[in-house]
Parts: C-alpha cells; sequence; structure tokens
C-alpha cells in the first residue's frame, strides 16, 4: 500500500515483497525477508535491461509530460469531432453483466454492512440534480465488485433501471447515470481531472476506519449467525445433538482465535487431539471469517482480528454459540502444550552423532521433521498461555511435573530453533507466578534453571547436545538440574576435582570476540551491554538473556572507546584511527561516520556519557574534541610523551580530565581552556587511569598501580588514599558515587569512599570495569571474555586464593599425577609446593613443601622424578641446592645437599630403571646415589660421570636400561650463539663413554631413545613464538642411528608446541617409532587433545566444550584421562572410557 502514492503520481513499476497478510497473524520479523527478496528481484530485473536501451528511452518526466500533452490534445480533437457512438461496436466485458451465469454465486454486501455508500450512490442515482457520472475509485481487494454488484441488483429489484435501448430511441431526450468503478491508475485519473465539476466520486481506501471496522464486526456477527442458521439441521438429532456440535466447533474455533501462530489443520489434531477430517467439517461453514487451505499442512488463519475480538468480547456471550472464554482456554491450552512436549521431547532430539553441532549446520527441514510445528508452538507458547488462565497457580505444579521431566530436553529444543532469549524470558515468568502462589520447589528449580543458561548461554547457542555433558559435568553439584538430569549425562565421560558446590556470584559470562577486550560500556537503560576488542568488531549483548544482539564491523582498527546516546539508541565508537562512528542499536544500521581532520591515529579517546562529546590524543599528543551535536573540532596541546595518557569526560560532559604524567588537567569542554592542575607534589607516581565521579564532585585517579587517590573537583585538593598492594590500574564510580572500584590484574577491589573500608573483593583479574546504570552489576575482564557479577549479594567471594598450581604432569603410564603449586599466604610472599596426585580417582594423595627447582616450573623439565616401582619421588628444593626424596609408600622423607658452590645447583634428576638408583646433574657431572640408611645422610653417591660442559639439560635411559644419555652445553664467547649443545651416551653399568653424537648451536631441550633401542631423538628448538596464540614453533626432532651415529635427516620432522601445557599440539610420530621420553609429550600420539583452547577432543572429535572457568592454564593427558590446572589455579582430571 505504501507504493500507492509512488504510483499515482508518475508511471512506475512497483515491486513489493509480501509479509503482511492483515490479519491476526502479523509478523514484523518477516519484513527484512520480504524486503531482501524485493530487492534481489529488482536487480535481478535490472541486470536483465539492455544498457543502451535504457539510455535511450524516456526518463518519467518526459513520459508525464508527452501524456498531458496527449490528453490536452486529445480533448481539443473530442470537442470538435462530432460522432455517432454505436454501442454495437463496444467490446463486452464477458462475465460482467448483471445476470451472468458466471456470477451468480457472487458475494453482494451483507445486510447492515456498506450502508453509508450504498445510500450515497443511491441517492445520487435518484437525485433529478445529480451529476451524470459516479466515480467509485478503491485499491484491488477494497469492495468495488461487491458494491457494484449489490447496487446492481438493488436497482433491479427496485426497478429503477429499465432496459435503456428502447427508450433512447423512442424519447429524444433521457437523464442517464453512469456508475464507474475502477482503480486510481494515473491515465483514469488524468481524464476525470479534465472534467472536474461533472462528476461524483467516493474513494474506497479513504473511508474512516471506524466504519471499516463496523462493518466488519457485523459481517462477523452475520456469517456466525448465518452457520448457526445453517447448522439447525442438526436439531432434528435433538437439541442435545446440536449442543455438542456447537461444542465441537467451539473447542476447534477456540484453539484457532487464540494461537499465537497459526497452525495447519494436521498440527491443529495433533495439538488438541482432535481428528483431522473432524476439524475439516467443523469449519466447513465458517470460510467467510476463516481462511481454511484445502492443504492439511498449511495453516488455518482468521481472515480479520474482529473475528477474535467479537468471540472474546463478553458482551457477545449471549449472542452466538461460539463465544469463547479465553481464560479458560488459555488454561486447556496450556496443559495441551505440557502435553505435547512430555510426548514429544527427548535428549538429542534431532538425531546427531557429533557433540559440536551448531544449529546453523542442520538443515531447517531436518530440524523441521523432528520437531514438527505443533511440538514448536508448545515450546514457545506454553509459558504464555499458562500466564493468561484463570488462576495460573493452580497449574504450576503441571508445569513443575513438566520441569522435572522435561526442562534440559526443552532448552535444547528451543536452541536448535534459537529461541533461547524466549526460555529466559519464560522463565522469569514462571518465576512470577510461583512466587504469586508460594510454591517454593517450583522457584527454586526456575532459578537454578536461569543460572543454567546464563552460565552456558554460548554453548547452549553454539553446540546444543554440550547440555547433557559440558552443562551438567561442569555445574555445580548442588544444582537442582543437575542432580534431576545427571544419569543423562554419557556414561563414556567423568569429571572429578575443584567442581564448584553452588552458583555463587558470577551471574554469567560473555563470549565471543576472538581477540583481547579493549573497551566495555553500559546502556543507561541497563538492558544492554557492549563490547569492543583487538578483532576490530563491536558487539552488544542481552544483558537479561546473555544473548549477542549485534556485532558492528567495519573497522580497520580496534574501537578503543564507547558510550550510548541517553536514550540508549545509538552506539558511538571510535577506533584507534580517530574514526567516529554511530550505529542504530535496534537495526544495526551505521547511521554517520566521522573521520578527524586533526589526527589519523589515536591509543587514547574518551566519550561522554551521553555521546555528544568525543576526546581523543592525536599523534602530536594535542587533545581533539569533537562536539557531535554541532559537528564541530577543538583542540588543546599537550606534552609529546602523554599519547598514551588517559582522558575522562564528567557526567555532564562539560568537563574532560587528562593525565600528564603524574599530575592530571581539568580542561573545559565547551572552550577547550584550562580549568585548574590537580597536583600532589610529595607523591609523584605516573596516571594510569582517570574517572569523574557521577555527581561530578569528585575524581579518582589510579598512580603506576600501587596507589588510587580522591580528588575534590572544586578545589583540587587530594581528599582520600587508597593504599593497598593490591591497588590497580583501572578505577570506576558506582552510579550513586559512594562506592569506587578499582580493577587490576589479579583482580577487583570495591572501595566504600565514606568510610574508607573495603566493600567488596573479587578474585578475578579486572583490565577495563564499569559500573551498570543501577549499580547492580559489576564486571570483570582481562581477556576475552566478560565476567558480570551481582552486587547486590551479602558479600562477594573474597580476594583470599591460597594456591596456584602452574604445572602438571602424568607419571609411570598414567598411575601418577604431579603438579607444582605456588603458595601464597599473601600474594607476594610465597613457596612451591609438590602435590601427588592418583588420577584414576581424581584425588590428592600428598603434599610436599620446599619445592623450588630455581628456574622454570615444569613437572616434567627433570625437576621432578619418580622411581618406576612408584614408591619414590624426588625433587628439588631450595633453588636446586638440595634434593627432597619421599617414601611414597611410608612417607619418610630425605635430603641431598649441594655438595660444594663449585659443584653448582642440581638441575636434572631422575632414577634409574631398576628404582636403586637416584641420578643427580650438575655442572660437575652425573652422580649416582643409592640409599644406604636411615637419616638425612642415608643417601650416598657412588659415583659420577664428568662430562666436558657446563650444565647438564637433559638425562635419559635406554628401554634396555644399558645406555645414558646426558644432553649438556658448554658456554662461549661468542655473542651471538652463547651455548653449543652436544649428547653424550654412556655405559652407564661400567662407566665407559660409548660416543658423543655431532653439537649444535641451537638449544637442545630434550633426548630420548627409540623404544627398540635403536634410535636416539634430540629435540632442537628454533626459538620462534607468536604470544598471541602461546604458541613456540620449531621444535625439530632429530632421530640419530646409534649403530653408526650418524643423522637420519629424511626423518627430521618439525611441529609447533603449546607453551601453557607443555603439550606439542601437532607432530607425527617419526616413522612409526615411539620415542621414549618425548612420545607421551606429543599431542599426535594421544587420543585426548585440546582444541581452540575450549575444546576436549578424542582422536580429533570435539567431545566436551571447557567453560571459561575451567579453560586450562595447562594440561597433561595419557590415554583416557585429561588433567588440567584452570584458570584459578585449581586441578581438575577428566576420565573417558572410550570403549562405551
Amino acid at each position: 500500500m505504501e507504493a500507492a502514492g509512488l504510483m499515482n503520481r508518475f508511471p512506475c513499476l512497483v515491486i513489493r515483497g509480501i509479509y503482511d497478510y492483515s490479519d491476526t497473524h502479523k509478523n514484523d520479523e518477516w519484513q527484512g525477508y520480504a524486503a531482501m527478496m524485493a530487492a534481489a528481484f529488482a536487480k535481478d530485473l535490472l541486470r536483465r535491461l539492455v544498457h543502451a536501451q535504457v539510455m535511450a528511452g524516456k526518463n518519467a518526466n518526459e513520459l508525464l509530460l508527452g501524456i498531458h500533452n496527449q490528453l490536452d490534445t486529445l480533448t481539443h480533437t473530442t470537442k470538435k469531432v462530432s460522432y455517432k457512438l454505436d454501442l454495437a461496436k463496444l467490446s463486452i466485458a464477458h462475465g460482467a453483466e448483471l445476470d451472468s451465469y458466471a456470477t451468480q454465486h457472487a458475494d453482494e454486501c451483507l445486510p447492515g454492512t456498506r450502508v453509508e455508500i450504498l445510500h450515497r450512490v443511491t441517492e445520487w442515482a435518484t437525485s433529478l440534480r445529480g451529476k451524470c457520472i459516479f466515480w467509485l475509485s478503491g485499491m484491488a481487494g477494497t469492495g468495488k465488485s461487491t458494491i457494484s454488484r449489490t447496487l446492481a441488483k438493488d436497482f433491479e429489484k427496485k426497478k429503477a433501471i429499465i432496459h435503456l435501448l428502447p427508450q433512447v430511441q423512442a424519447s429524444g431526450f433521457i437523464r442517464i447515470r453512469v456508475f464507474i468503478t475502477s482503480r486510481p491508475e494515473l491515465p483514469i485519473r488524468l481524464g476525470f481531472e479534465d472534467i472536474e465539476g461533472d462528476y461524483q466520486d467516493l474513494v474506497l481506501h479513504c473511508i474512516p476506519r471506524a466504519d471499516i471496522e463496523r462493518d466488519i464486526s457485523l459481517s462477523c456477527i452475520i456469517s456466525l449467525m448465518s452457520f448457526e442458521n445453517t447448522d439447525r439441521l442438526y436439531s432434528k438429532y435433538g437439541e442435545d445433538k446440536r449442543r455438542e456440535h456447537f461444542e465441537e466447533v467451539r473447542k476447534v474455533v477456540s484453539v484457532i482465535v487464540l494461537l499465537q501462530n497459526p497452525l495447519s489443520m494436521l498440527s491443529l489434531s495433533k495439538l488438541t487431539g482432535i481428528p483431522t477430517r473432524t476439524i475439516k467439517s467443523k469449519l466447513n461453514s465458517l470460510h467467510s471469517v476463516l481462511n481454511i487451505p484445502i492443504d492439511e499442512t498449511t495453516p488455518v488463519r482468521l481472515l480479520h482480528l474482529s473475528f477474535r475480538d467479537f468471540l472474546l468480547d463478553h458482551g457477545t456471550r449471549k449472542k452466538t454459540a461460539l463465544w469463547i472464554d479465553e481464560k479458560e482456554t488459555h488454561k486447556k491450552l496450556t496443559i495441551q502444550c505440557i502435553d505435547q512436549m512430555l510426548e514429544g521431547l527427548k535428549e538429542n532430539i534431532c538425531q546427531l552423532s557429533d557433540y559440536d553441532t551448531e544449529p546453523g549446520e542442520i538443515d531447517p527441514d531436518t530440524i523441521a521433521q523432528c520437531i514438527p510445528p505443533e511440538l514448536q508452538y508448545s515450546c514457545r507458547y506454553w509459558v504464555y498461555h499458562l500466564e493468561r488462565s484463570q488462576n495460573p497457580a493452580t497449574l504450576i505444579n503441571d508445569a513443575l511435573l513438566f520441569l522435572q521431566k522435561r526442562l534440559l530436553h526443552w532448552i535444547e529444543a528451543m536452541s536448535w530453533l534459537d529461541f533461547i532469549p524466549d526460555v529466559i524470558s519464560a522463565i522469569k515468568s514462571l518465576q512470577s507466578v510461583a512466587e504469586d502462589g508460594r510454591n517454593s520447589d517450583v522457584t527454586e528449580l526456575l532459578d537454578d534453571a536461569r543460572r543454567f543458561i546464563l552460565k552456558f548461554s554460548y554453548i547452549i547457542g553454539s553446540a546444543p547436545r554440550q547440555l547433557y555433558i559440558s552443562g551438567l559435568v561442569f555445574s555445580p553439584t548442588g544444582s537442582i538440574l543437575r542432580k534431576l538430569f545427571f544419569k543423562e549425562k554419557p556414561d563414556w565421560i567423568s569429571v572429578s576435582g575443584n567442581i564448584e558446590n553452588s552458583w555463587g556470584k558470577q551471574i554469567q559470562t560473555l563470549e565471543g570476540h576472538e581477540g583481547r577486550l579493549e573497551s566495555i560500556a553500559f546502556s543507561p537503560n541497563g538492558l544492554l551491554l557492549t563490547s569492543s576488542a583487538k578483532d576490530k568488531t563491536v558487539k552488544v549483548w542481552n544483558l537479561a538473556t546473555g544473548t549477542l544482539r549485534q556485532t558492528f564491523t567495519g573497522y580497520s582498527n580496534p574501537v578503543i572507546c564507547m558510550a550510548f546516546t541517553s536514550d540508549s539508541q545509538v552506539l558511538v565508537s571510535v577506533s584507534q584511527d580517530i574514526t567516529i562512528k554511530l550505529w542504530d542499536v535496534t537495526t544495526g544500521v551505521l547511521q554517520q561516520t566521522i573521520k578527524n581532520k586533526y589526527s589519523t591515529f589515536s591509543m587514547v579517546a574518551a566519550i561522554s556519557p551521553d555521546g555528544r562529546w568525543v576526546a581523543s590524543r592525536s599523534t602530536d599528543s594535542s587533545i581533539v574534541i569533537f562536539d557531535r551535536a554541532l559537528g564541530t573540532w577543538n583542540y588543546t596541546s599537550s606534552k609529546p610523551s602523554e599519547m598514551t595518557s588517559p582522558l575522562a569526560f564528567s557526567a555532564n560532559g562539560l568537563l574532560l580530565a587528562a593525565a600528564s604524567g603524574a599530575d592530571i588537567i581539568i580542561w573545559d569542554t565547551i572552550t577547550c581552556t584550562l580549568r585548574q592542575t590537580l597536583q600532589d607534589h610529595y607523591e609523584r607516581e605516573i596516571v594510569d587511569s582517570v574517572a569523574f565521579s557521577p555527581d561530578g564532585q569528585t575524581l579518582a585517579s589510579s598512580h603506576n598501580g600501587s596507589e588510587v587517590k580522591l580528588w575534590d573537583v572544586i578545589n583540587g585538593t587530594t581528599k582520600y588514599h587508597f593504599t593497598n598492594r593490591l591497588v590497580g590500574n583501572t578505577v570506576a564510580f558506582s552510579p550513586d558515587s559512594q562506592l569506587l572500584a578499582v580493577g587490576h590484574s589479579i583482580g577487583m577491589i570495591i572501595w566504600n569512599i565514606s568510610t574508607g573500608q573495603i566493600h567488596r573483593k573479587i578474585s578475578k583479574p579486572a583490565r577495563i570495569i564499569a559500573f551498570s546504570s543501577d549499580g547492580k552489576m559489576l564486571p570483570s575482564n582481562f581477556g576475552r571474555t566478560i565476567e558480570l557479577w551481582d552486587l547486590t549479594v551479602e558479600c562477594l567471594e573474597q580476594f583470599t586464593p591460597s594456591q596456584l598450581t602452574k604445572d602438571i604432569e602424568f607419571f609411570l603410564d598414567g598411575q601418577m599425577a604431579i603438579s607444582t603449586c605456588c603458595v601464597f599466604p599473601e600474594f607476594y610472599d610465597n613457596s612451591e609446593r609438590v602435590d601427588v596426585w592418583k588420577p584414576i580417582e581424581g584425588t590428592r594423595l600428598k603434599s610436599l613443601g620446599d619445592y623450588n627447582p630455581g628456574r622454570g616450573y615444569m613437572c616434567g623439565n627433570g625437576f621432578i622424578a619418580v622411581s618406576t616401582d612408584c614408591q619414590l619421588l624426588a625433587y628439588l628444593s631450595d633453588f636446586g641446592r638440595s634434593v627432597k626424596i619421599w617414601d611414597i609408600t611410608t612417607g619418610i622423607q630425605w635430603s641431598i645437599c649441594m655438595i660444594s658452590e663449585a659443584s653448582g645447583a642440581y638441575k636434572k634428576i631422575v632414577f634409574t630403571p631398576d628404582s636403586q638408583q637416584l641420578v643427580t646433574g650438575n655442572r660437575v657431572g652425573i652422580s649416582f646415589w643409592v640409599h644406604a640408611g636411615e637419616g638425612d645422610g642415608c643417601w650416598v653417591s657412588q659415583r659420577t660421570l664428568e662430562y666436558k660442559g657446563d650444565g647438564v639439560e637433559s638425562i635419559s635411559f635406554s628401554p634396555d636400561s644399558r645406555l645414558l644419555s646426558i644432553c649438556f652445553f658448554t658456554r662461549l664467547e661468542d655473542e651471538a650463539t652463547p651455548y653449543r649443545f652436544a649428547v653424550d651416551i654412556w655405559d652407564w653399568t661400567t662407566g665407559l663413554l660409548v660416543q658423543t653424537l655431532e653439537t649444535c648451536r641451537r638449544q637442545l631441550t630434550s633426548v630420548a631413545f627409540s623404544t627398540n633401542g635403536q634410535l636416539l631423538a634430540r629435540e632442537k628448538w628454533t626459538g620462534a613464538m607468536d604470544c598471541e596464540n602461546y604458541m613456540e614453533y620449531g621444535p625439530i626432532i632429530e632421530p640419530w642411528d646409534l649403530s653408526t651415529g650418524k643423522l637420519h635427516p629424511n626423518l627430521a620432522v618439525e611441529g609447533h608446541y603449546d607453551y601453557r601445557g607443555g603439550v606439542v599440539t601437532s607432530l607425527p610420530p617419526i616413522s612409526d617409532l615411539k620415542f621414549h621420553a618425548l612420545y607421551s609429550r606429543y599431542a599426535e600420539t594421544k587420543k585426548i587433545t585440546l582444541s581452540q583452547e575450549q575444546w576436549v577432543c578424542f582422536q580429533g572429535r570435539k567431545v566436551l566444550w571447557l567453560p571459561p572457568r575451567y579453560r586450562p592454564t595447562c594440561y597433561a593427558a595419557n590415554d583416557d584421562i585429561l588433567a588440567f590446572v584452570d584458570g584459578e589455579g585449581e586441578v581438575t582430571f577428566v576420565k573417558f572410557s572410550f570403549s562405551t
């Protein structure tokens, strides 16, 4: 309809995409698809036009002018020409005559409808003073033909129209009335303009809406009366039979009327239990008010909302037997939807074999087949109907039974349908109903479900099958949902370790960026959170559901600052190239792009809270201020060294604080003049961060990561100092200006400004912080994810972690795992500890103190050794000055102290294959120690093998226990390559040197014998590193033939190494030869590996998603157990039984 005005102005072709059928089932979500289809068709049409013909053709204005000139000529000519009208030569519109057989059953205006129009035309036709012509115009479907047919039959009954031709022949003069109907096409309108004043007209699509609604309502009444009169034939079977018939019709119609989305007769049958044949027969008499398709799989629709309104109106209860009790029908629909879900929902409803399948990877037809329309409808709208029942609380027990059996299945189905936000909304609605009914069981289950969805929202939307694996495995042990559905967890996986007991105070984790976060901001209405990252994207999140709402791209540099406008409708962003972009948050449309005319790059920017002012530091460190309202640029001078110094606007945007070394300069935003300088003459620490309080009275500044100062903005004096060894480098005020949050790489501290006391502590890193608009939420971030914390609880998790595990490694074919741990009663006074684990049970056997090898923390680097009989464990202590030996069975401990300063600290240790001797390596040589009695001096050195080097890198034994390889280095005076590495092979039983392999100036980190003892492989490091992806490239495995002492270059293999976990992630076995020490470290030789930092894989197949809380900082794996250290320094074991 919107194109009607366009067509009225000039001749054109209008291409429409239809999405709105003007019935009860309007859905604006389809508008975009319809527009895209119209645009695609228009584009294809234009591509088919011949360019030369288009250029040669006339434009619209020329055509209009030509038509107008032709009409003038035609009018002028017809006035001069006298001609005889020969009716016999006029063409006939077949089927248009009044008594046409083809239209004998065509519709007429129902009694009582179109009264004003019919009266107006009748009055014109019978008036002696009426115009000769009456033009009834209207768009297609407005009722022109129906009105004409009604008028014609009415005139015929009244004998007002007689046979025209005989009267014309008998009389020389007769008054003729001409009634014309047409669409308002341009040529017709232009023709009527030339006879202005000689005709009367009426435009149907301009009739008042109230008249139309009244007619439609009356039409519904008449249709229903006709239906009831027609169906009185049932009365011959008795009044009871008739009432039964009307009741059956009412049951069907009531469902159709109250459905939120239309369903086909087939789906209606499955939802209500009424046979399809019965539904079809009961609707036969209602075609005038319902669009009832022949196809049973096509939805049944209302022709107009008035039919719905009429049946639901309490005033029409006595007027029709089809009156609908709305609340009672909603109740029945609720029960029918629940029954449908109880029967149709199940785990893995789409019958997939993979555990990482995304919804977008499944064909929509497959989803429709597995989740048919009636089940889709039930999943989406059962809570909608429950809310609108007579007494929703009476249905809450039915809801509880459903949730206890099918809650997880419902979430899975909704995720395949991409309606997870609807689940959150439904849960909130159910919580409200349960609270009104005071049903604590339902309330607790719903709260647990809400926390579950928010916690796992990312993976629910990305891989729904992980609900039953990751969701159940990593949900708190006290979770109600976990207890209800834990039996549906696959039996091939189990987890032990540091699983939380309760949900805690963390609300949810938002993830999706592929680079480190740069900025975050809350919308003023508290509904949205936006984030930007190094990946050059901006994301907008729905805080209520935790779902991603928009992703803005098109930036050539990362966005460093963002802010919403005061109405929360527009997002203002500034990127490093000082490009300002304005985005419509609702539509995702880029409204405006503004280029900085003074600078092309900046590391620092700030936006006023209302989004009007944008400030940035240019390449010459001057401050550039842009007024978005006026479109003007201004700039201030600054020191050249302050390009990265922070900026901050006051709440009203009239002041700008700019750090200048240890000082803070406050500028007037409008005039760009200096207002004042804040200085502390005693402590001159560099300013890291600045922030104004919302009331504009206070300015907070963080200095060099060691202290925070509060300044009085009016008089420029220091109001308070917060000193704490955890004080950080980013600050933010709460909306009421009462709290100050300070972020640090270790965690966050929230201070009460009035008391100067710590209000909260959160043990999560926070490089970027911001309070929500209501002050109830605070995010923490130090990487790619955002964790949201609830500040309304009594007490947040205290910032007192007692330990941090740094590394873990398997020993003795996975029978034992050993981890190294940093213990800190306070953060900077720490000691080291060794924990011994039994992986199969996931339990800690023993904790041993005084671990300190002096360099590195890797368990597998020769700093820890376990005897092959699992009886003894040894580890370096006191920076390698001593070796601690522990009897695992008895718990007895011994120590081996450094012999002398000249011999140097111990660097490597290993037990002999027979577990009888301990081998240590230092700068002097390789010593063999035996157990000779009790007490600290019971371990004595039996002999020492001296090598010609300055330090040992690796010690290993051959499989037959006869040969010993020693990898060592020698210091050189060459600064470019200060070390030379070599490998000696000894017969340790005789103490004789067998051979020395060719030296190398690249670092050799490990050596290992092949399992058949014929080859020796050395691992040579290239040193290339990719810190962004945590990867080091270039370990080269070089196999040497021990019989010839020569290298096999054709067997050399190069791979890459994940230095967070100590596992080479991509290195195939060398000619199927397994090397005794290196083999366990290469991922290609393992069944269990990690992918993309968050997936546990089995033989390359993703099977378990790790939530951010459990992302490993280091890990180890054998054939069926994965051990990893999470971000909080805790150890978790994941055991697999892949035989099942």
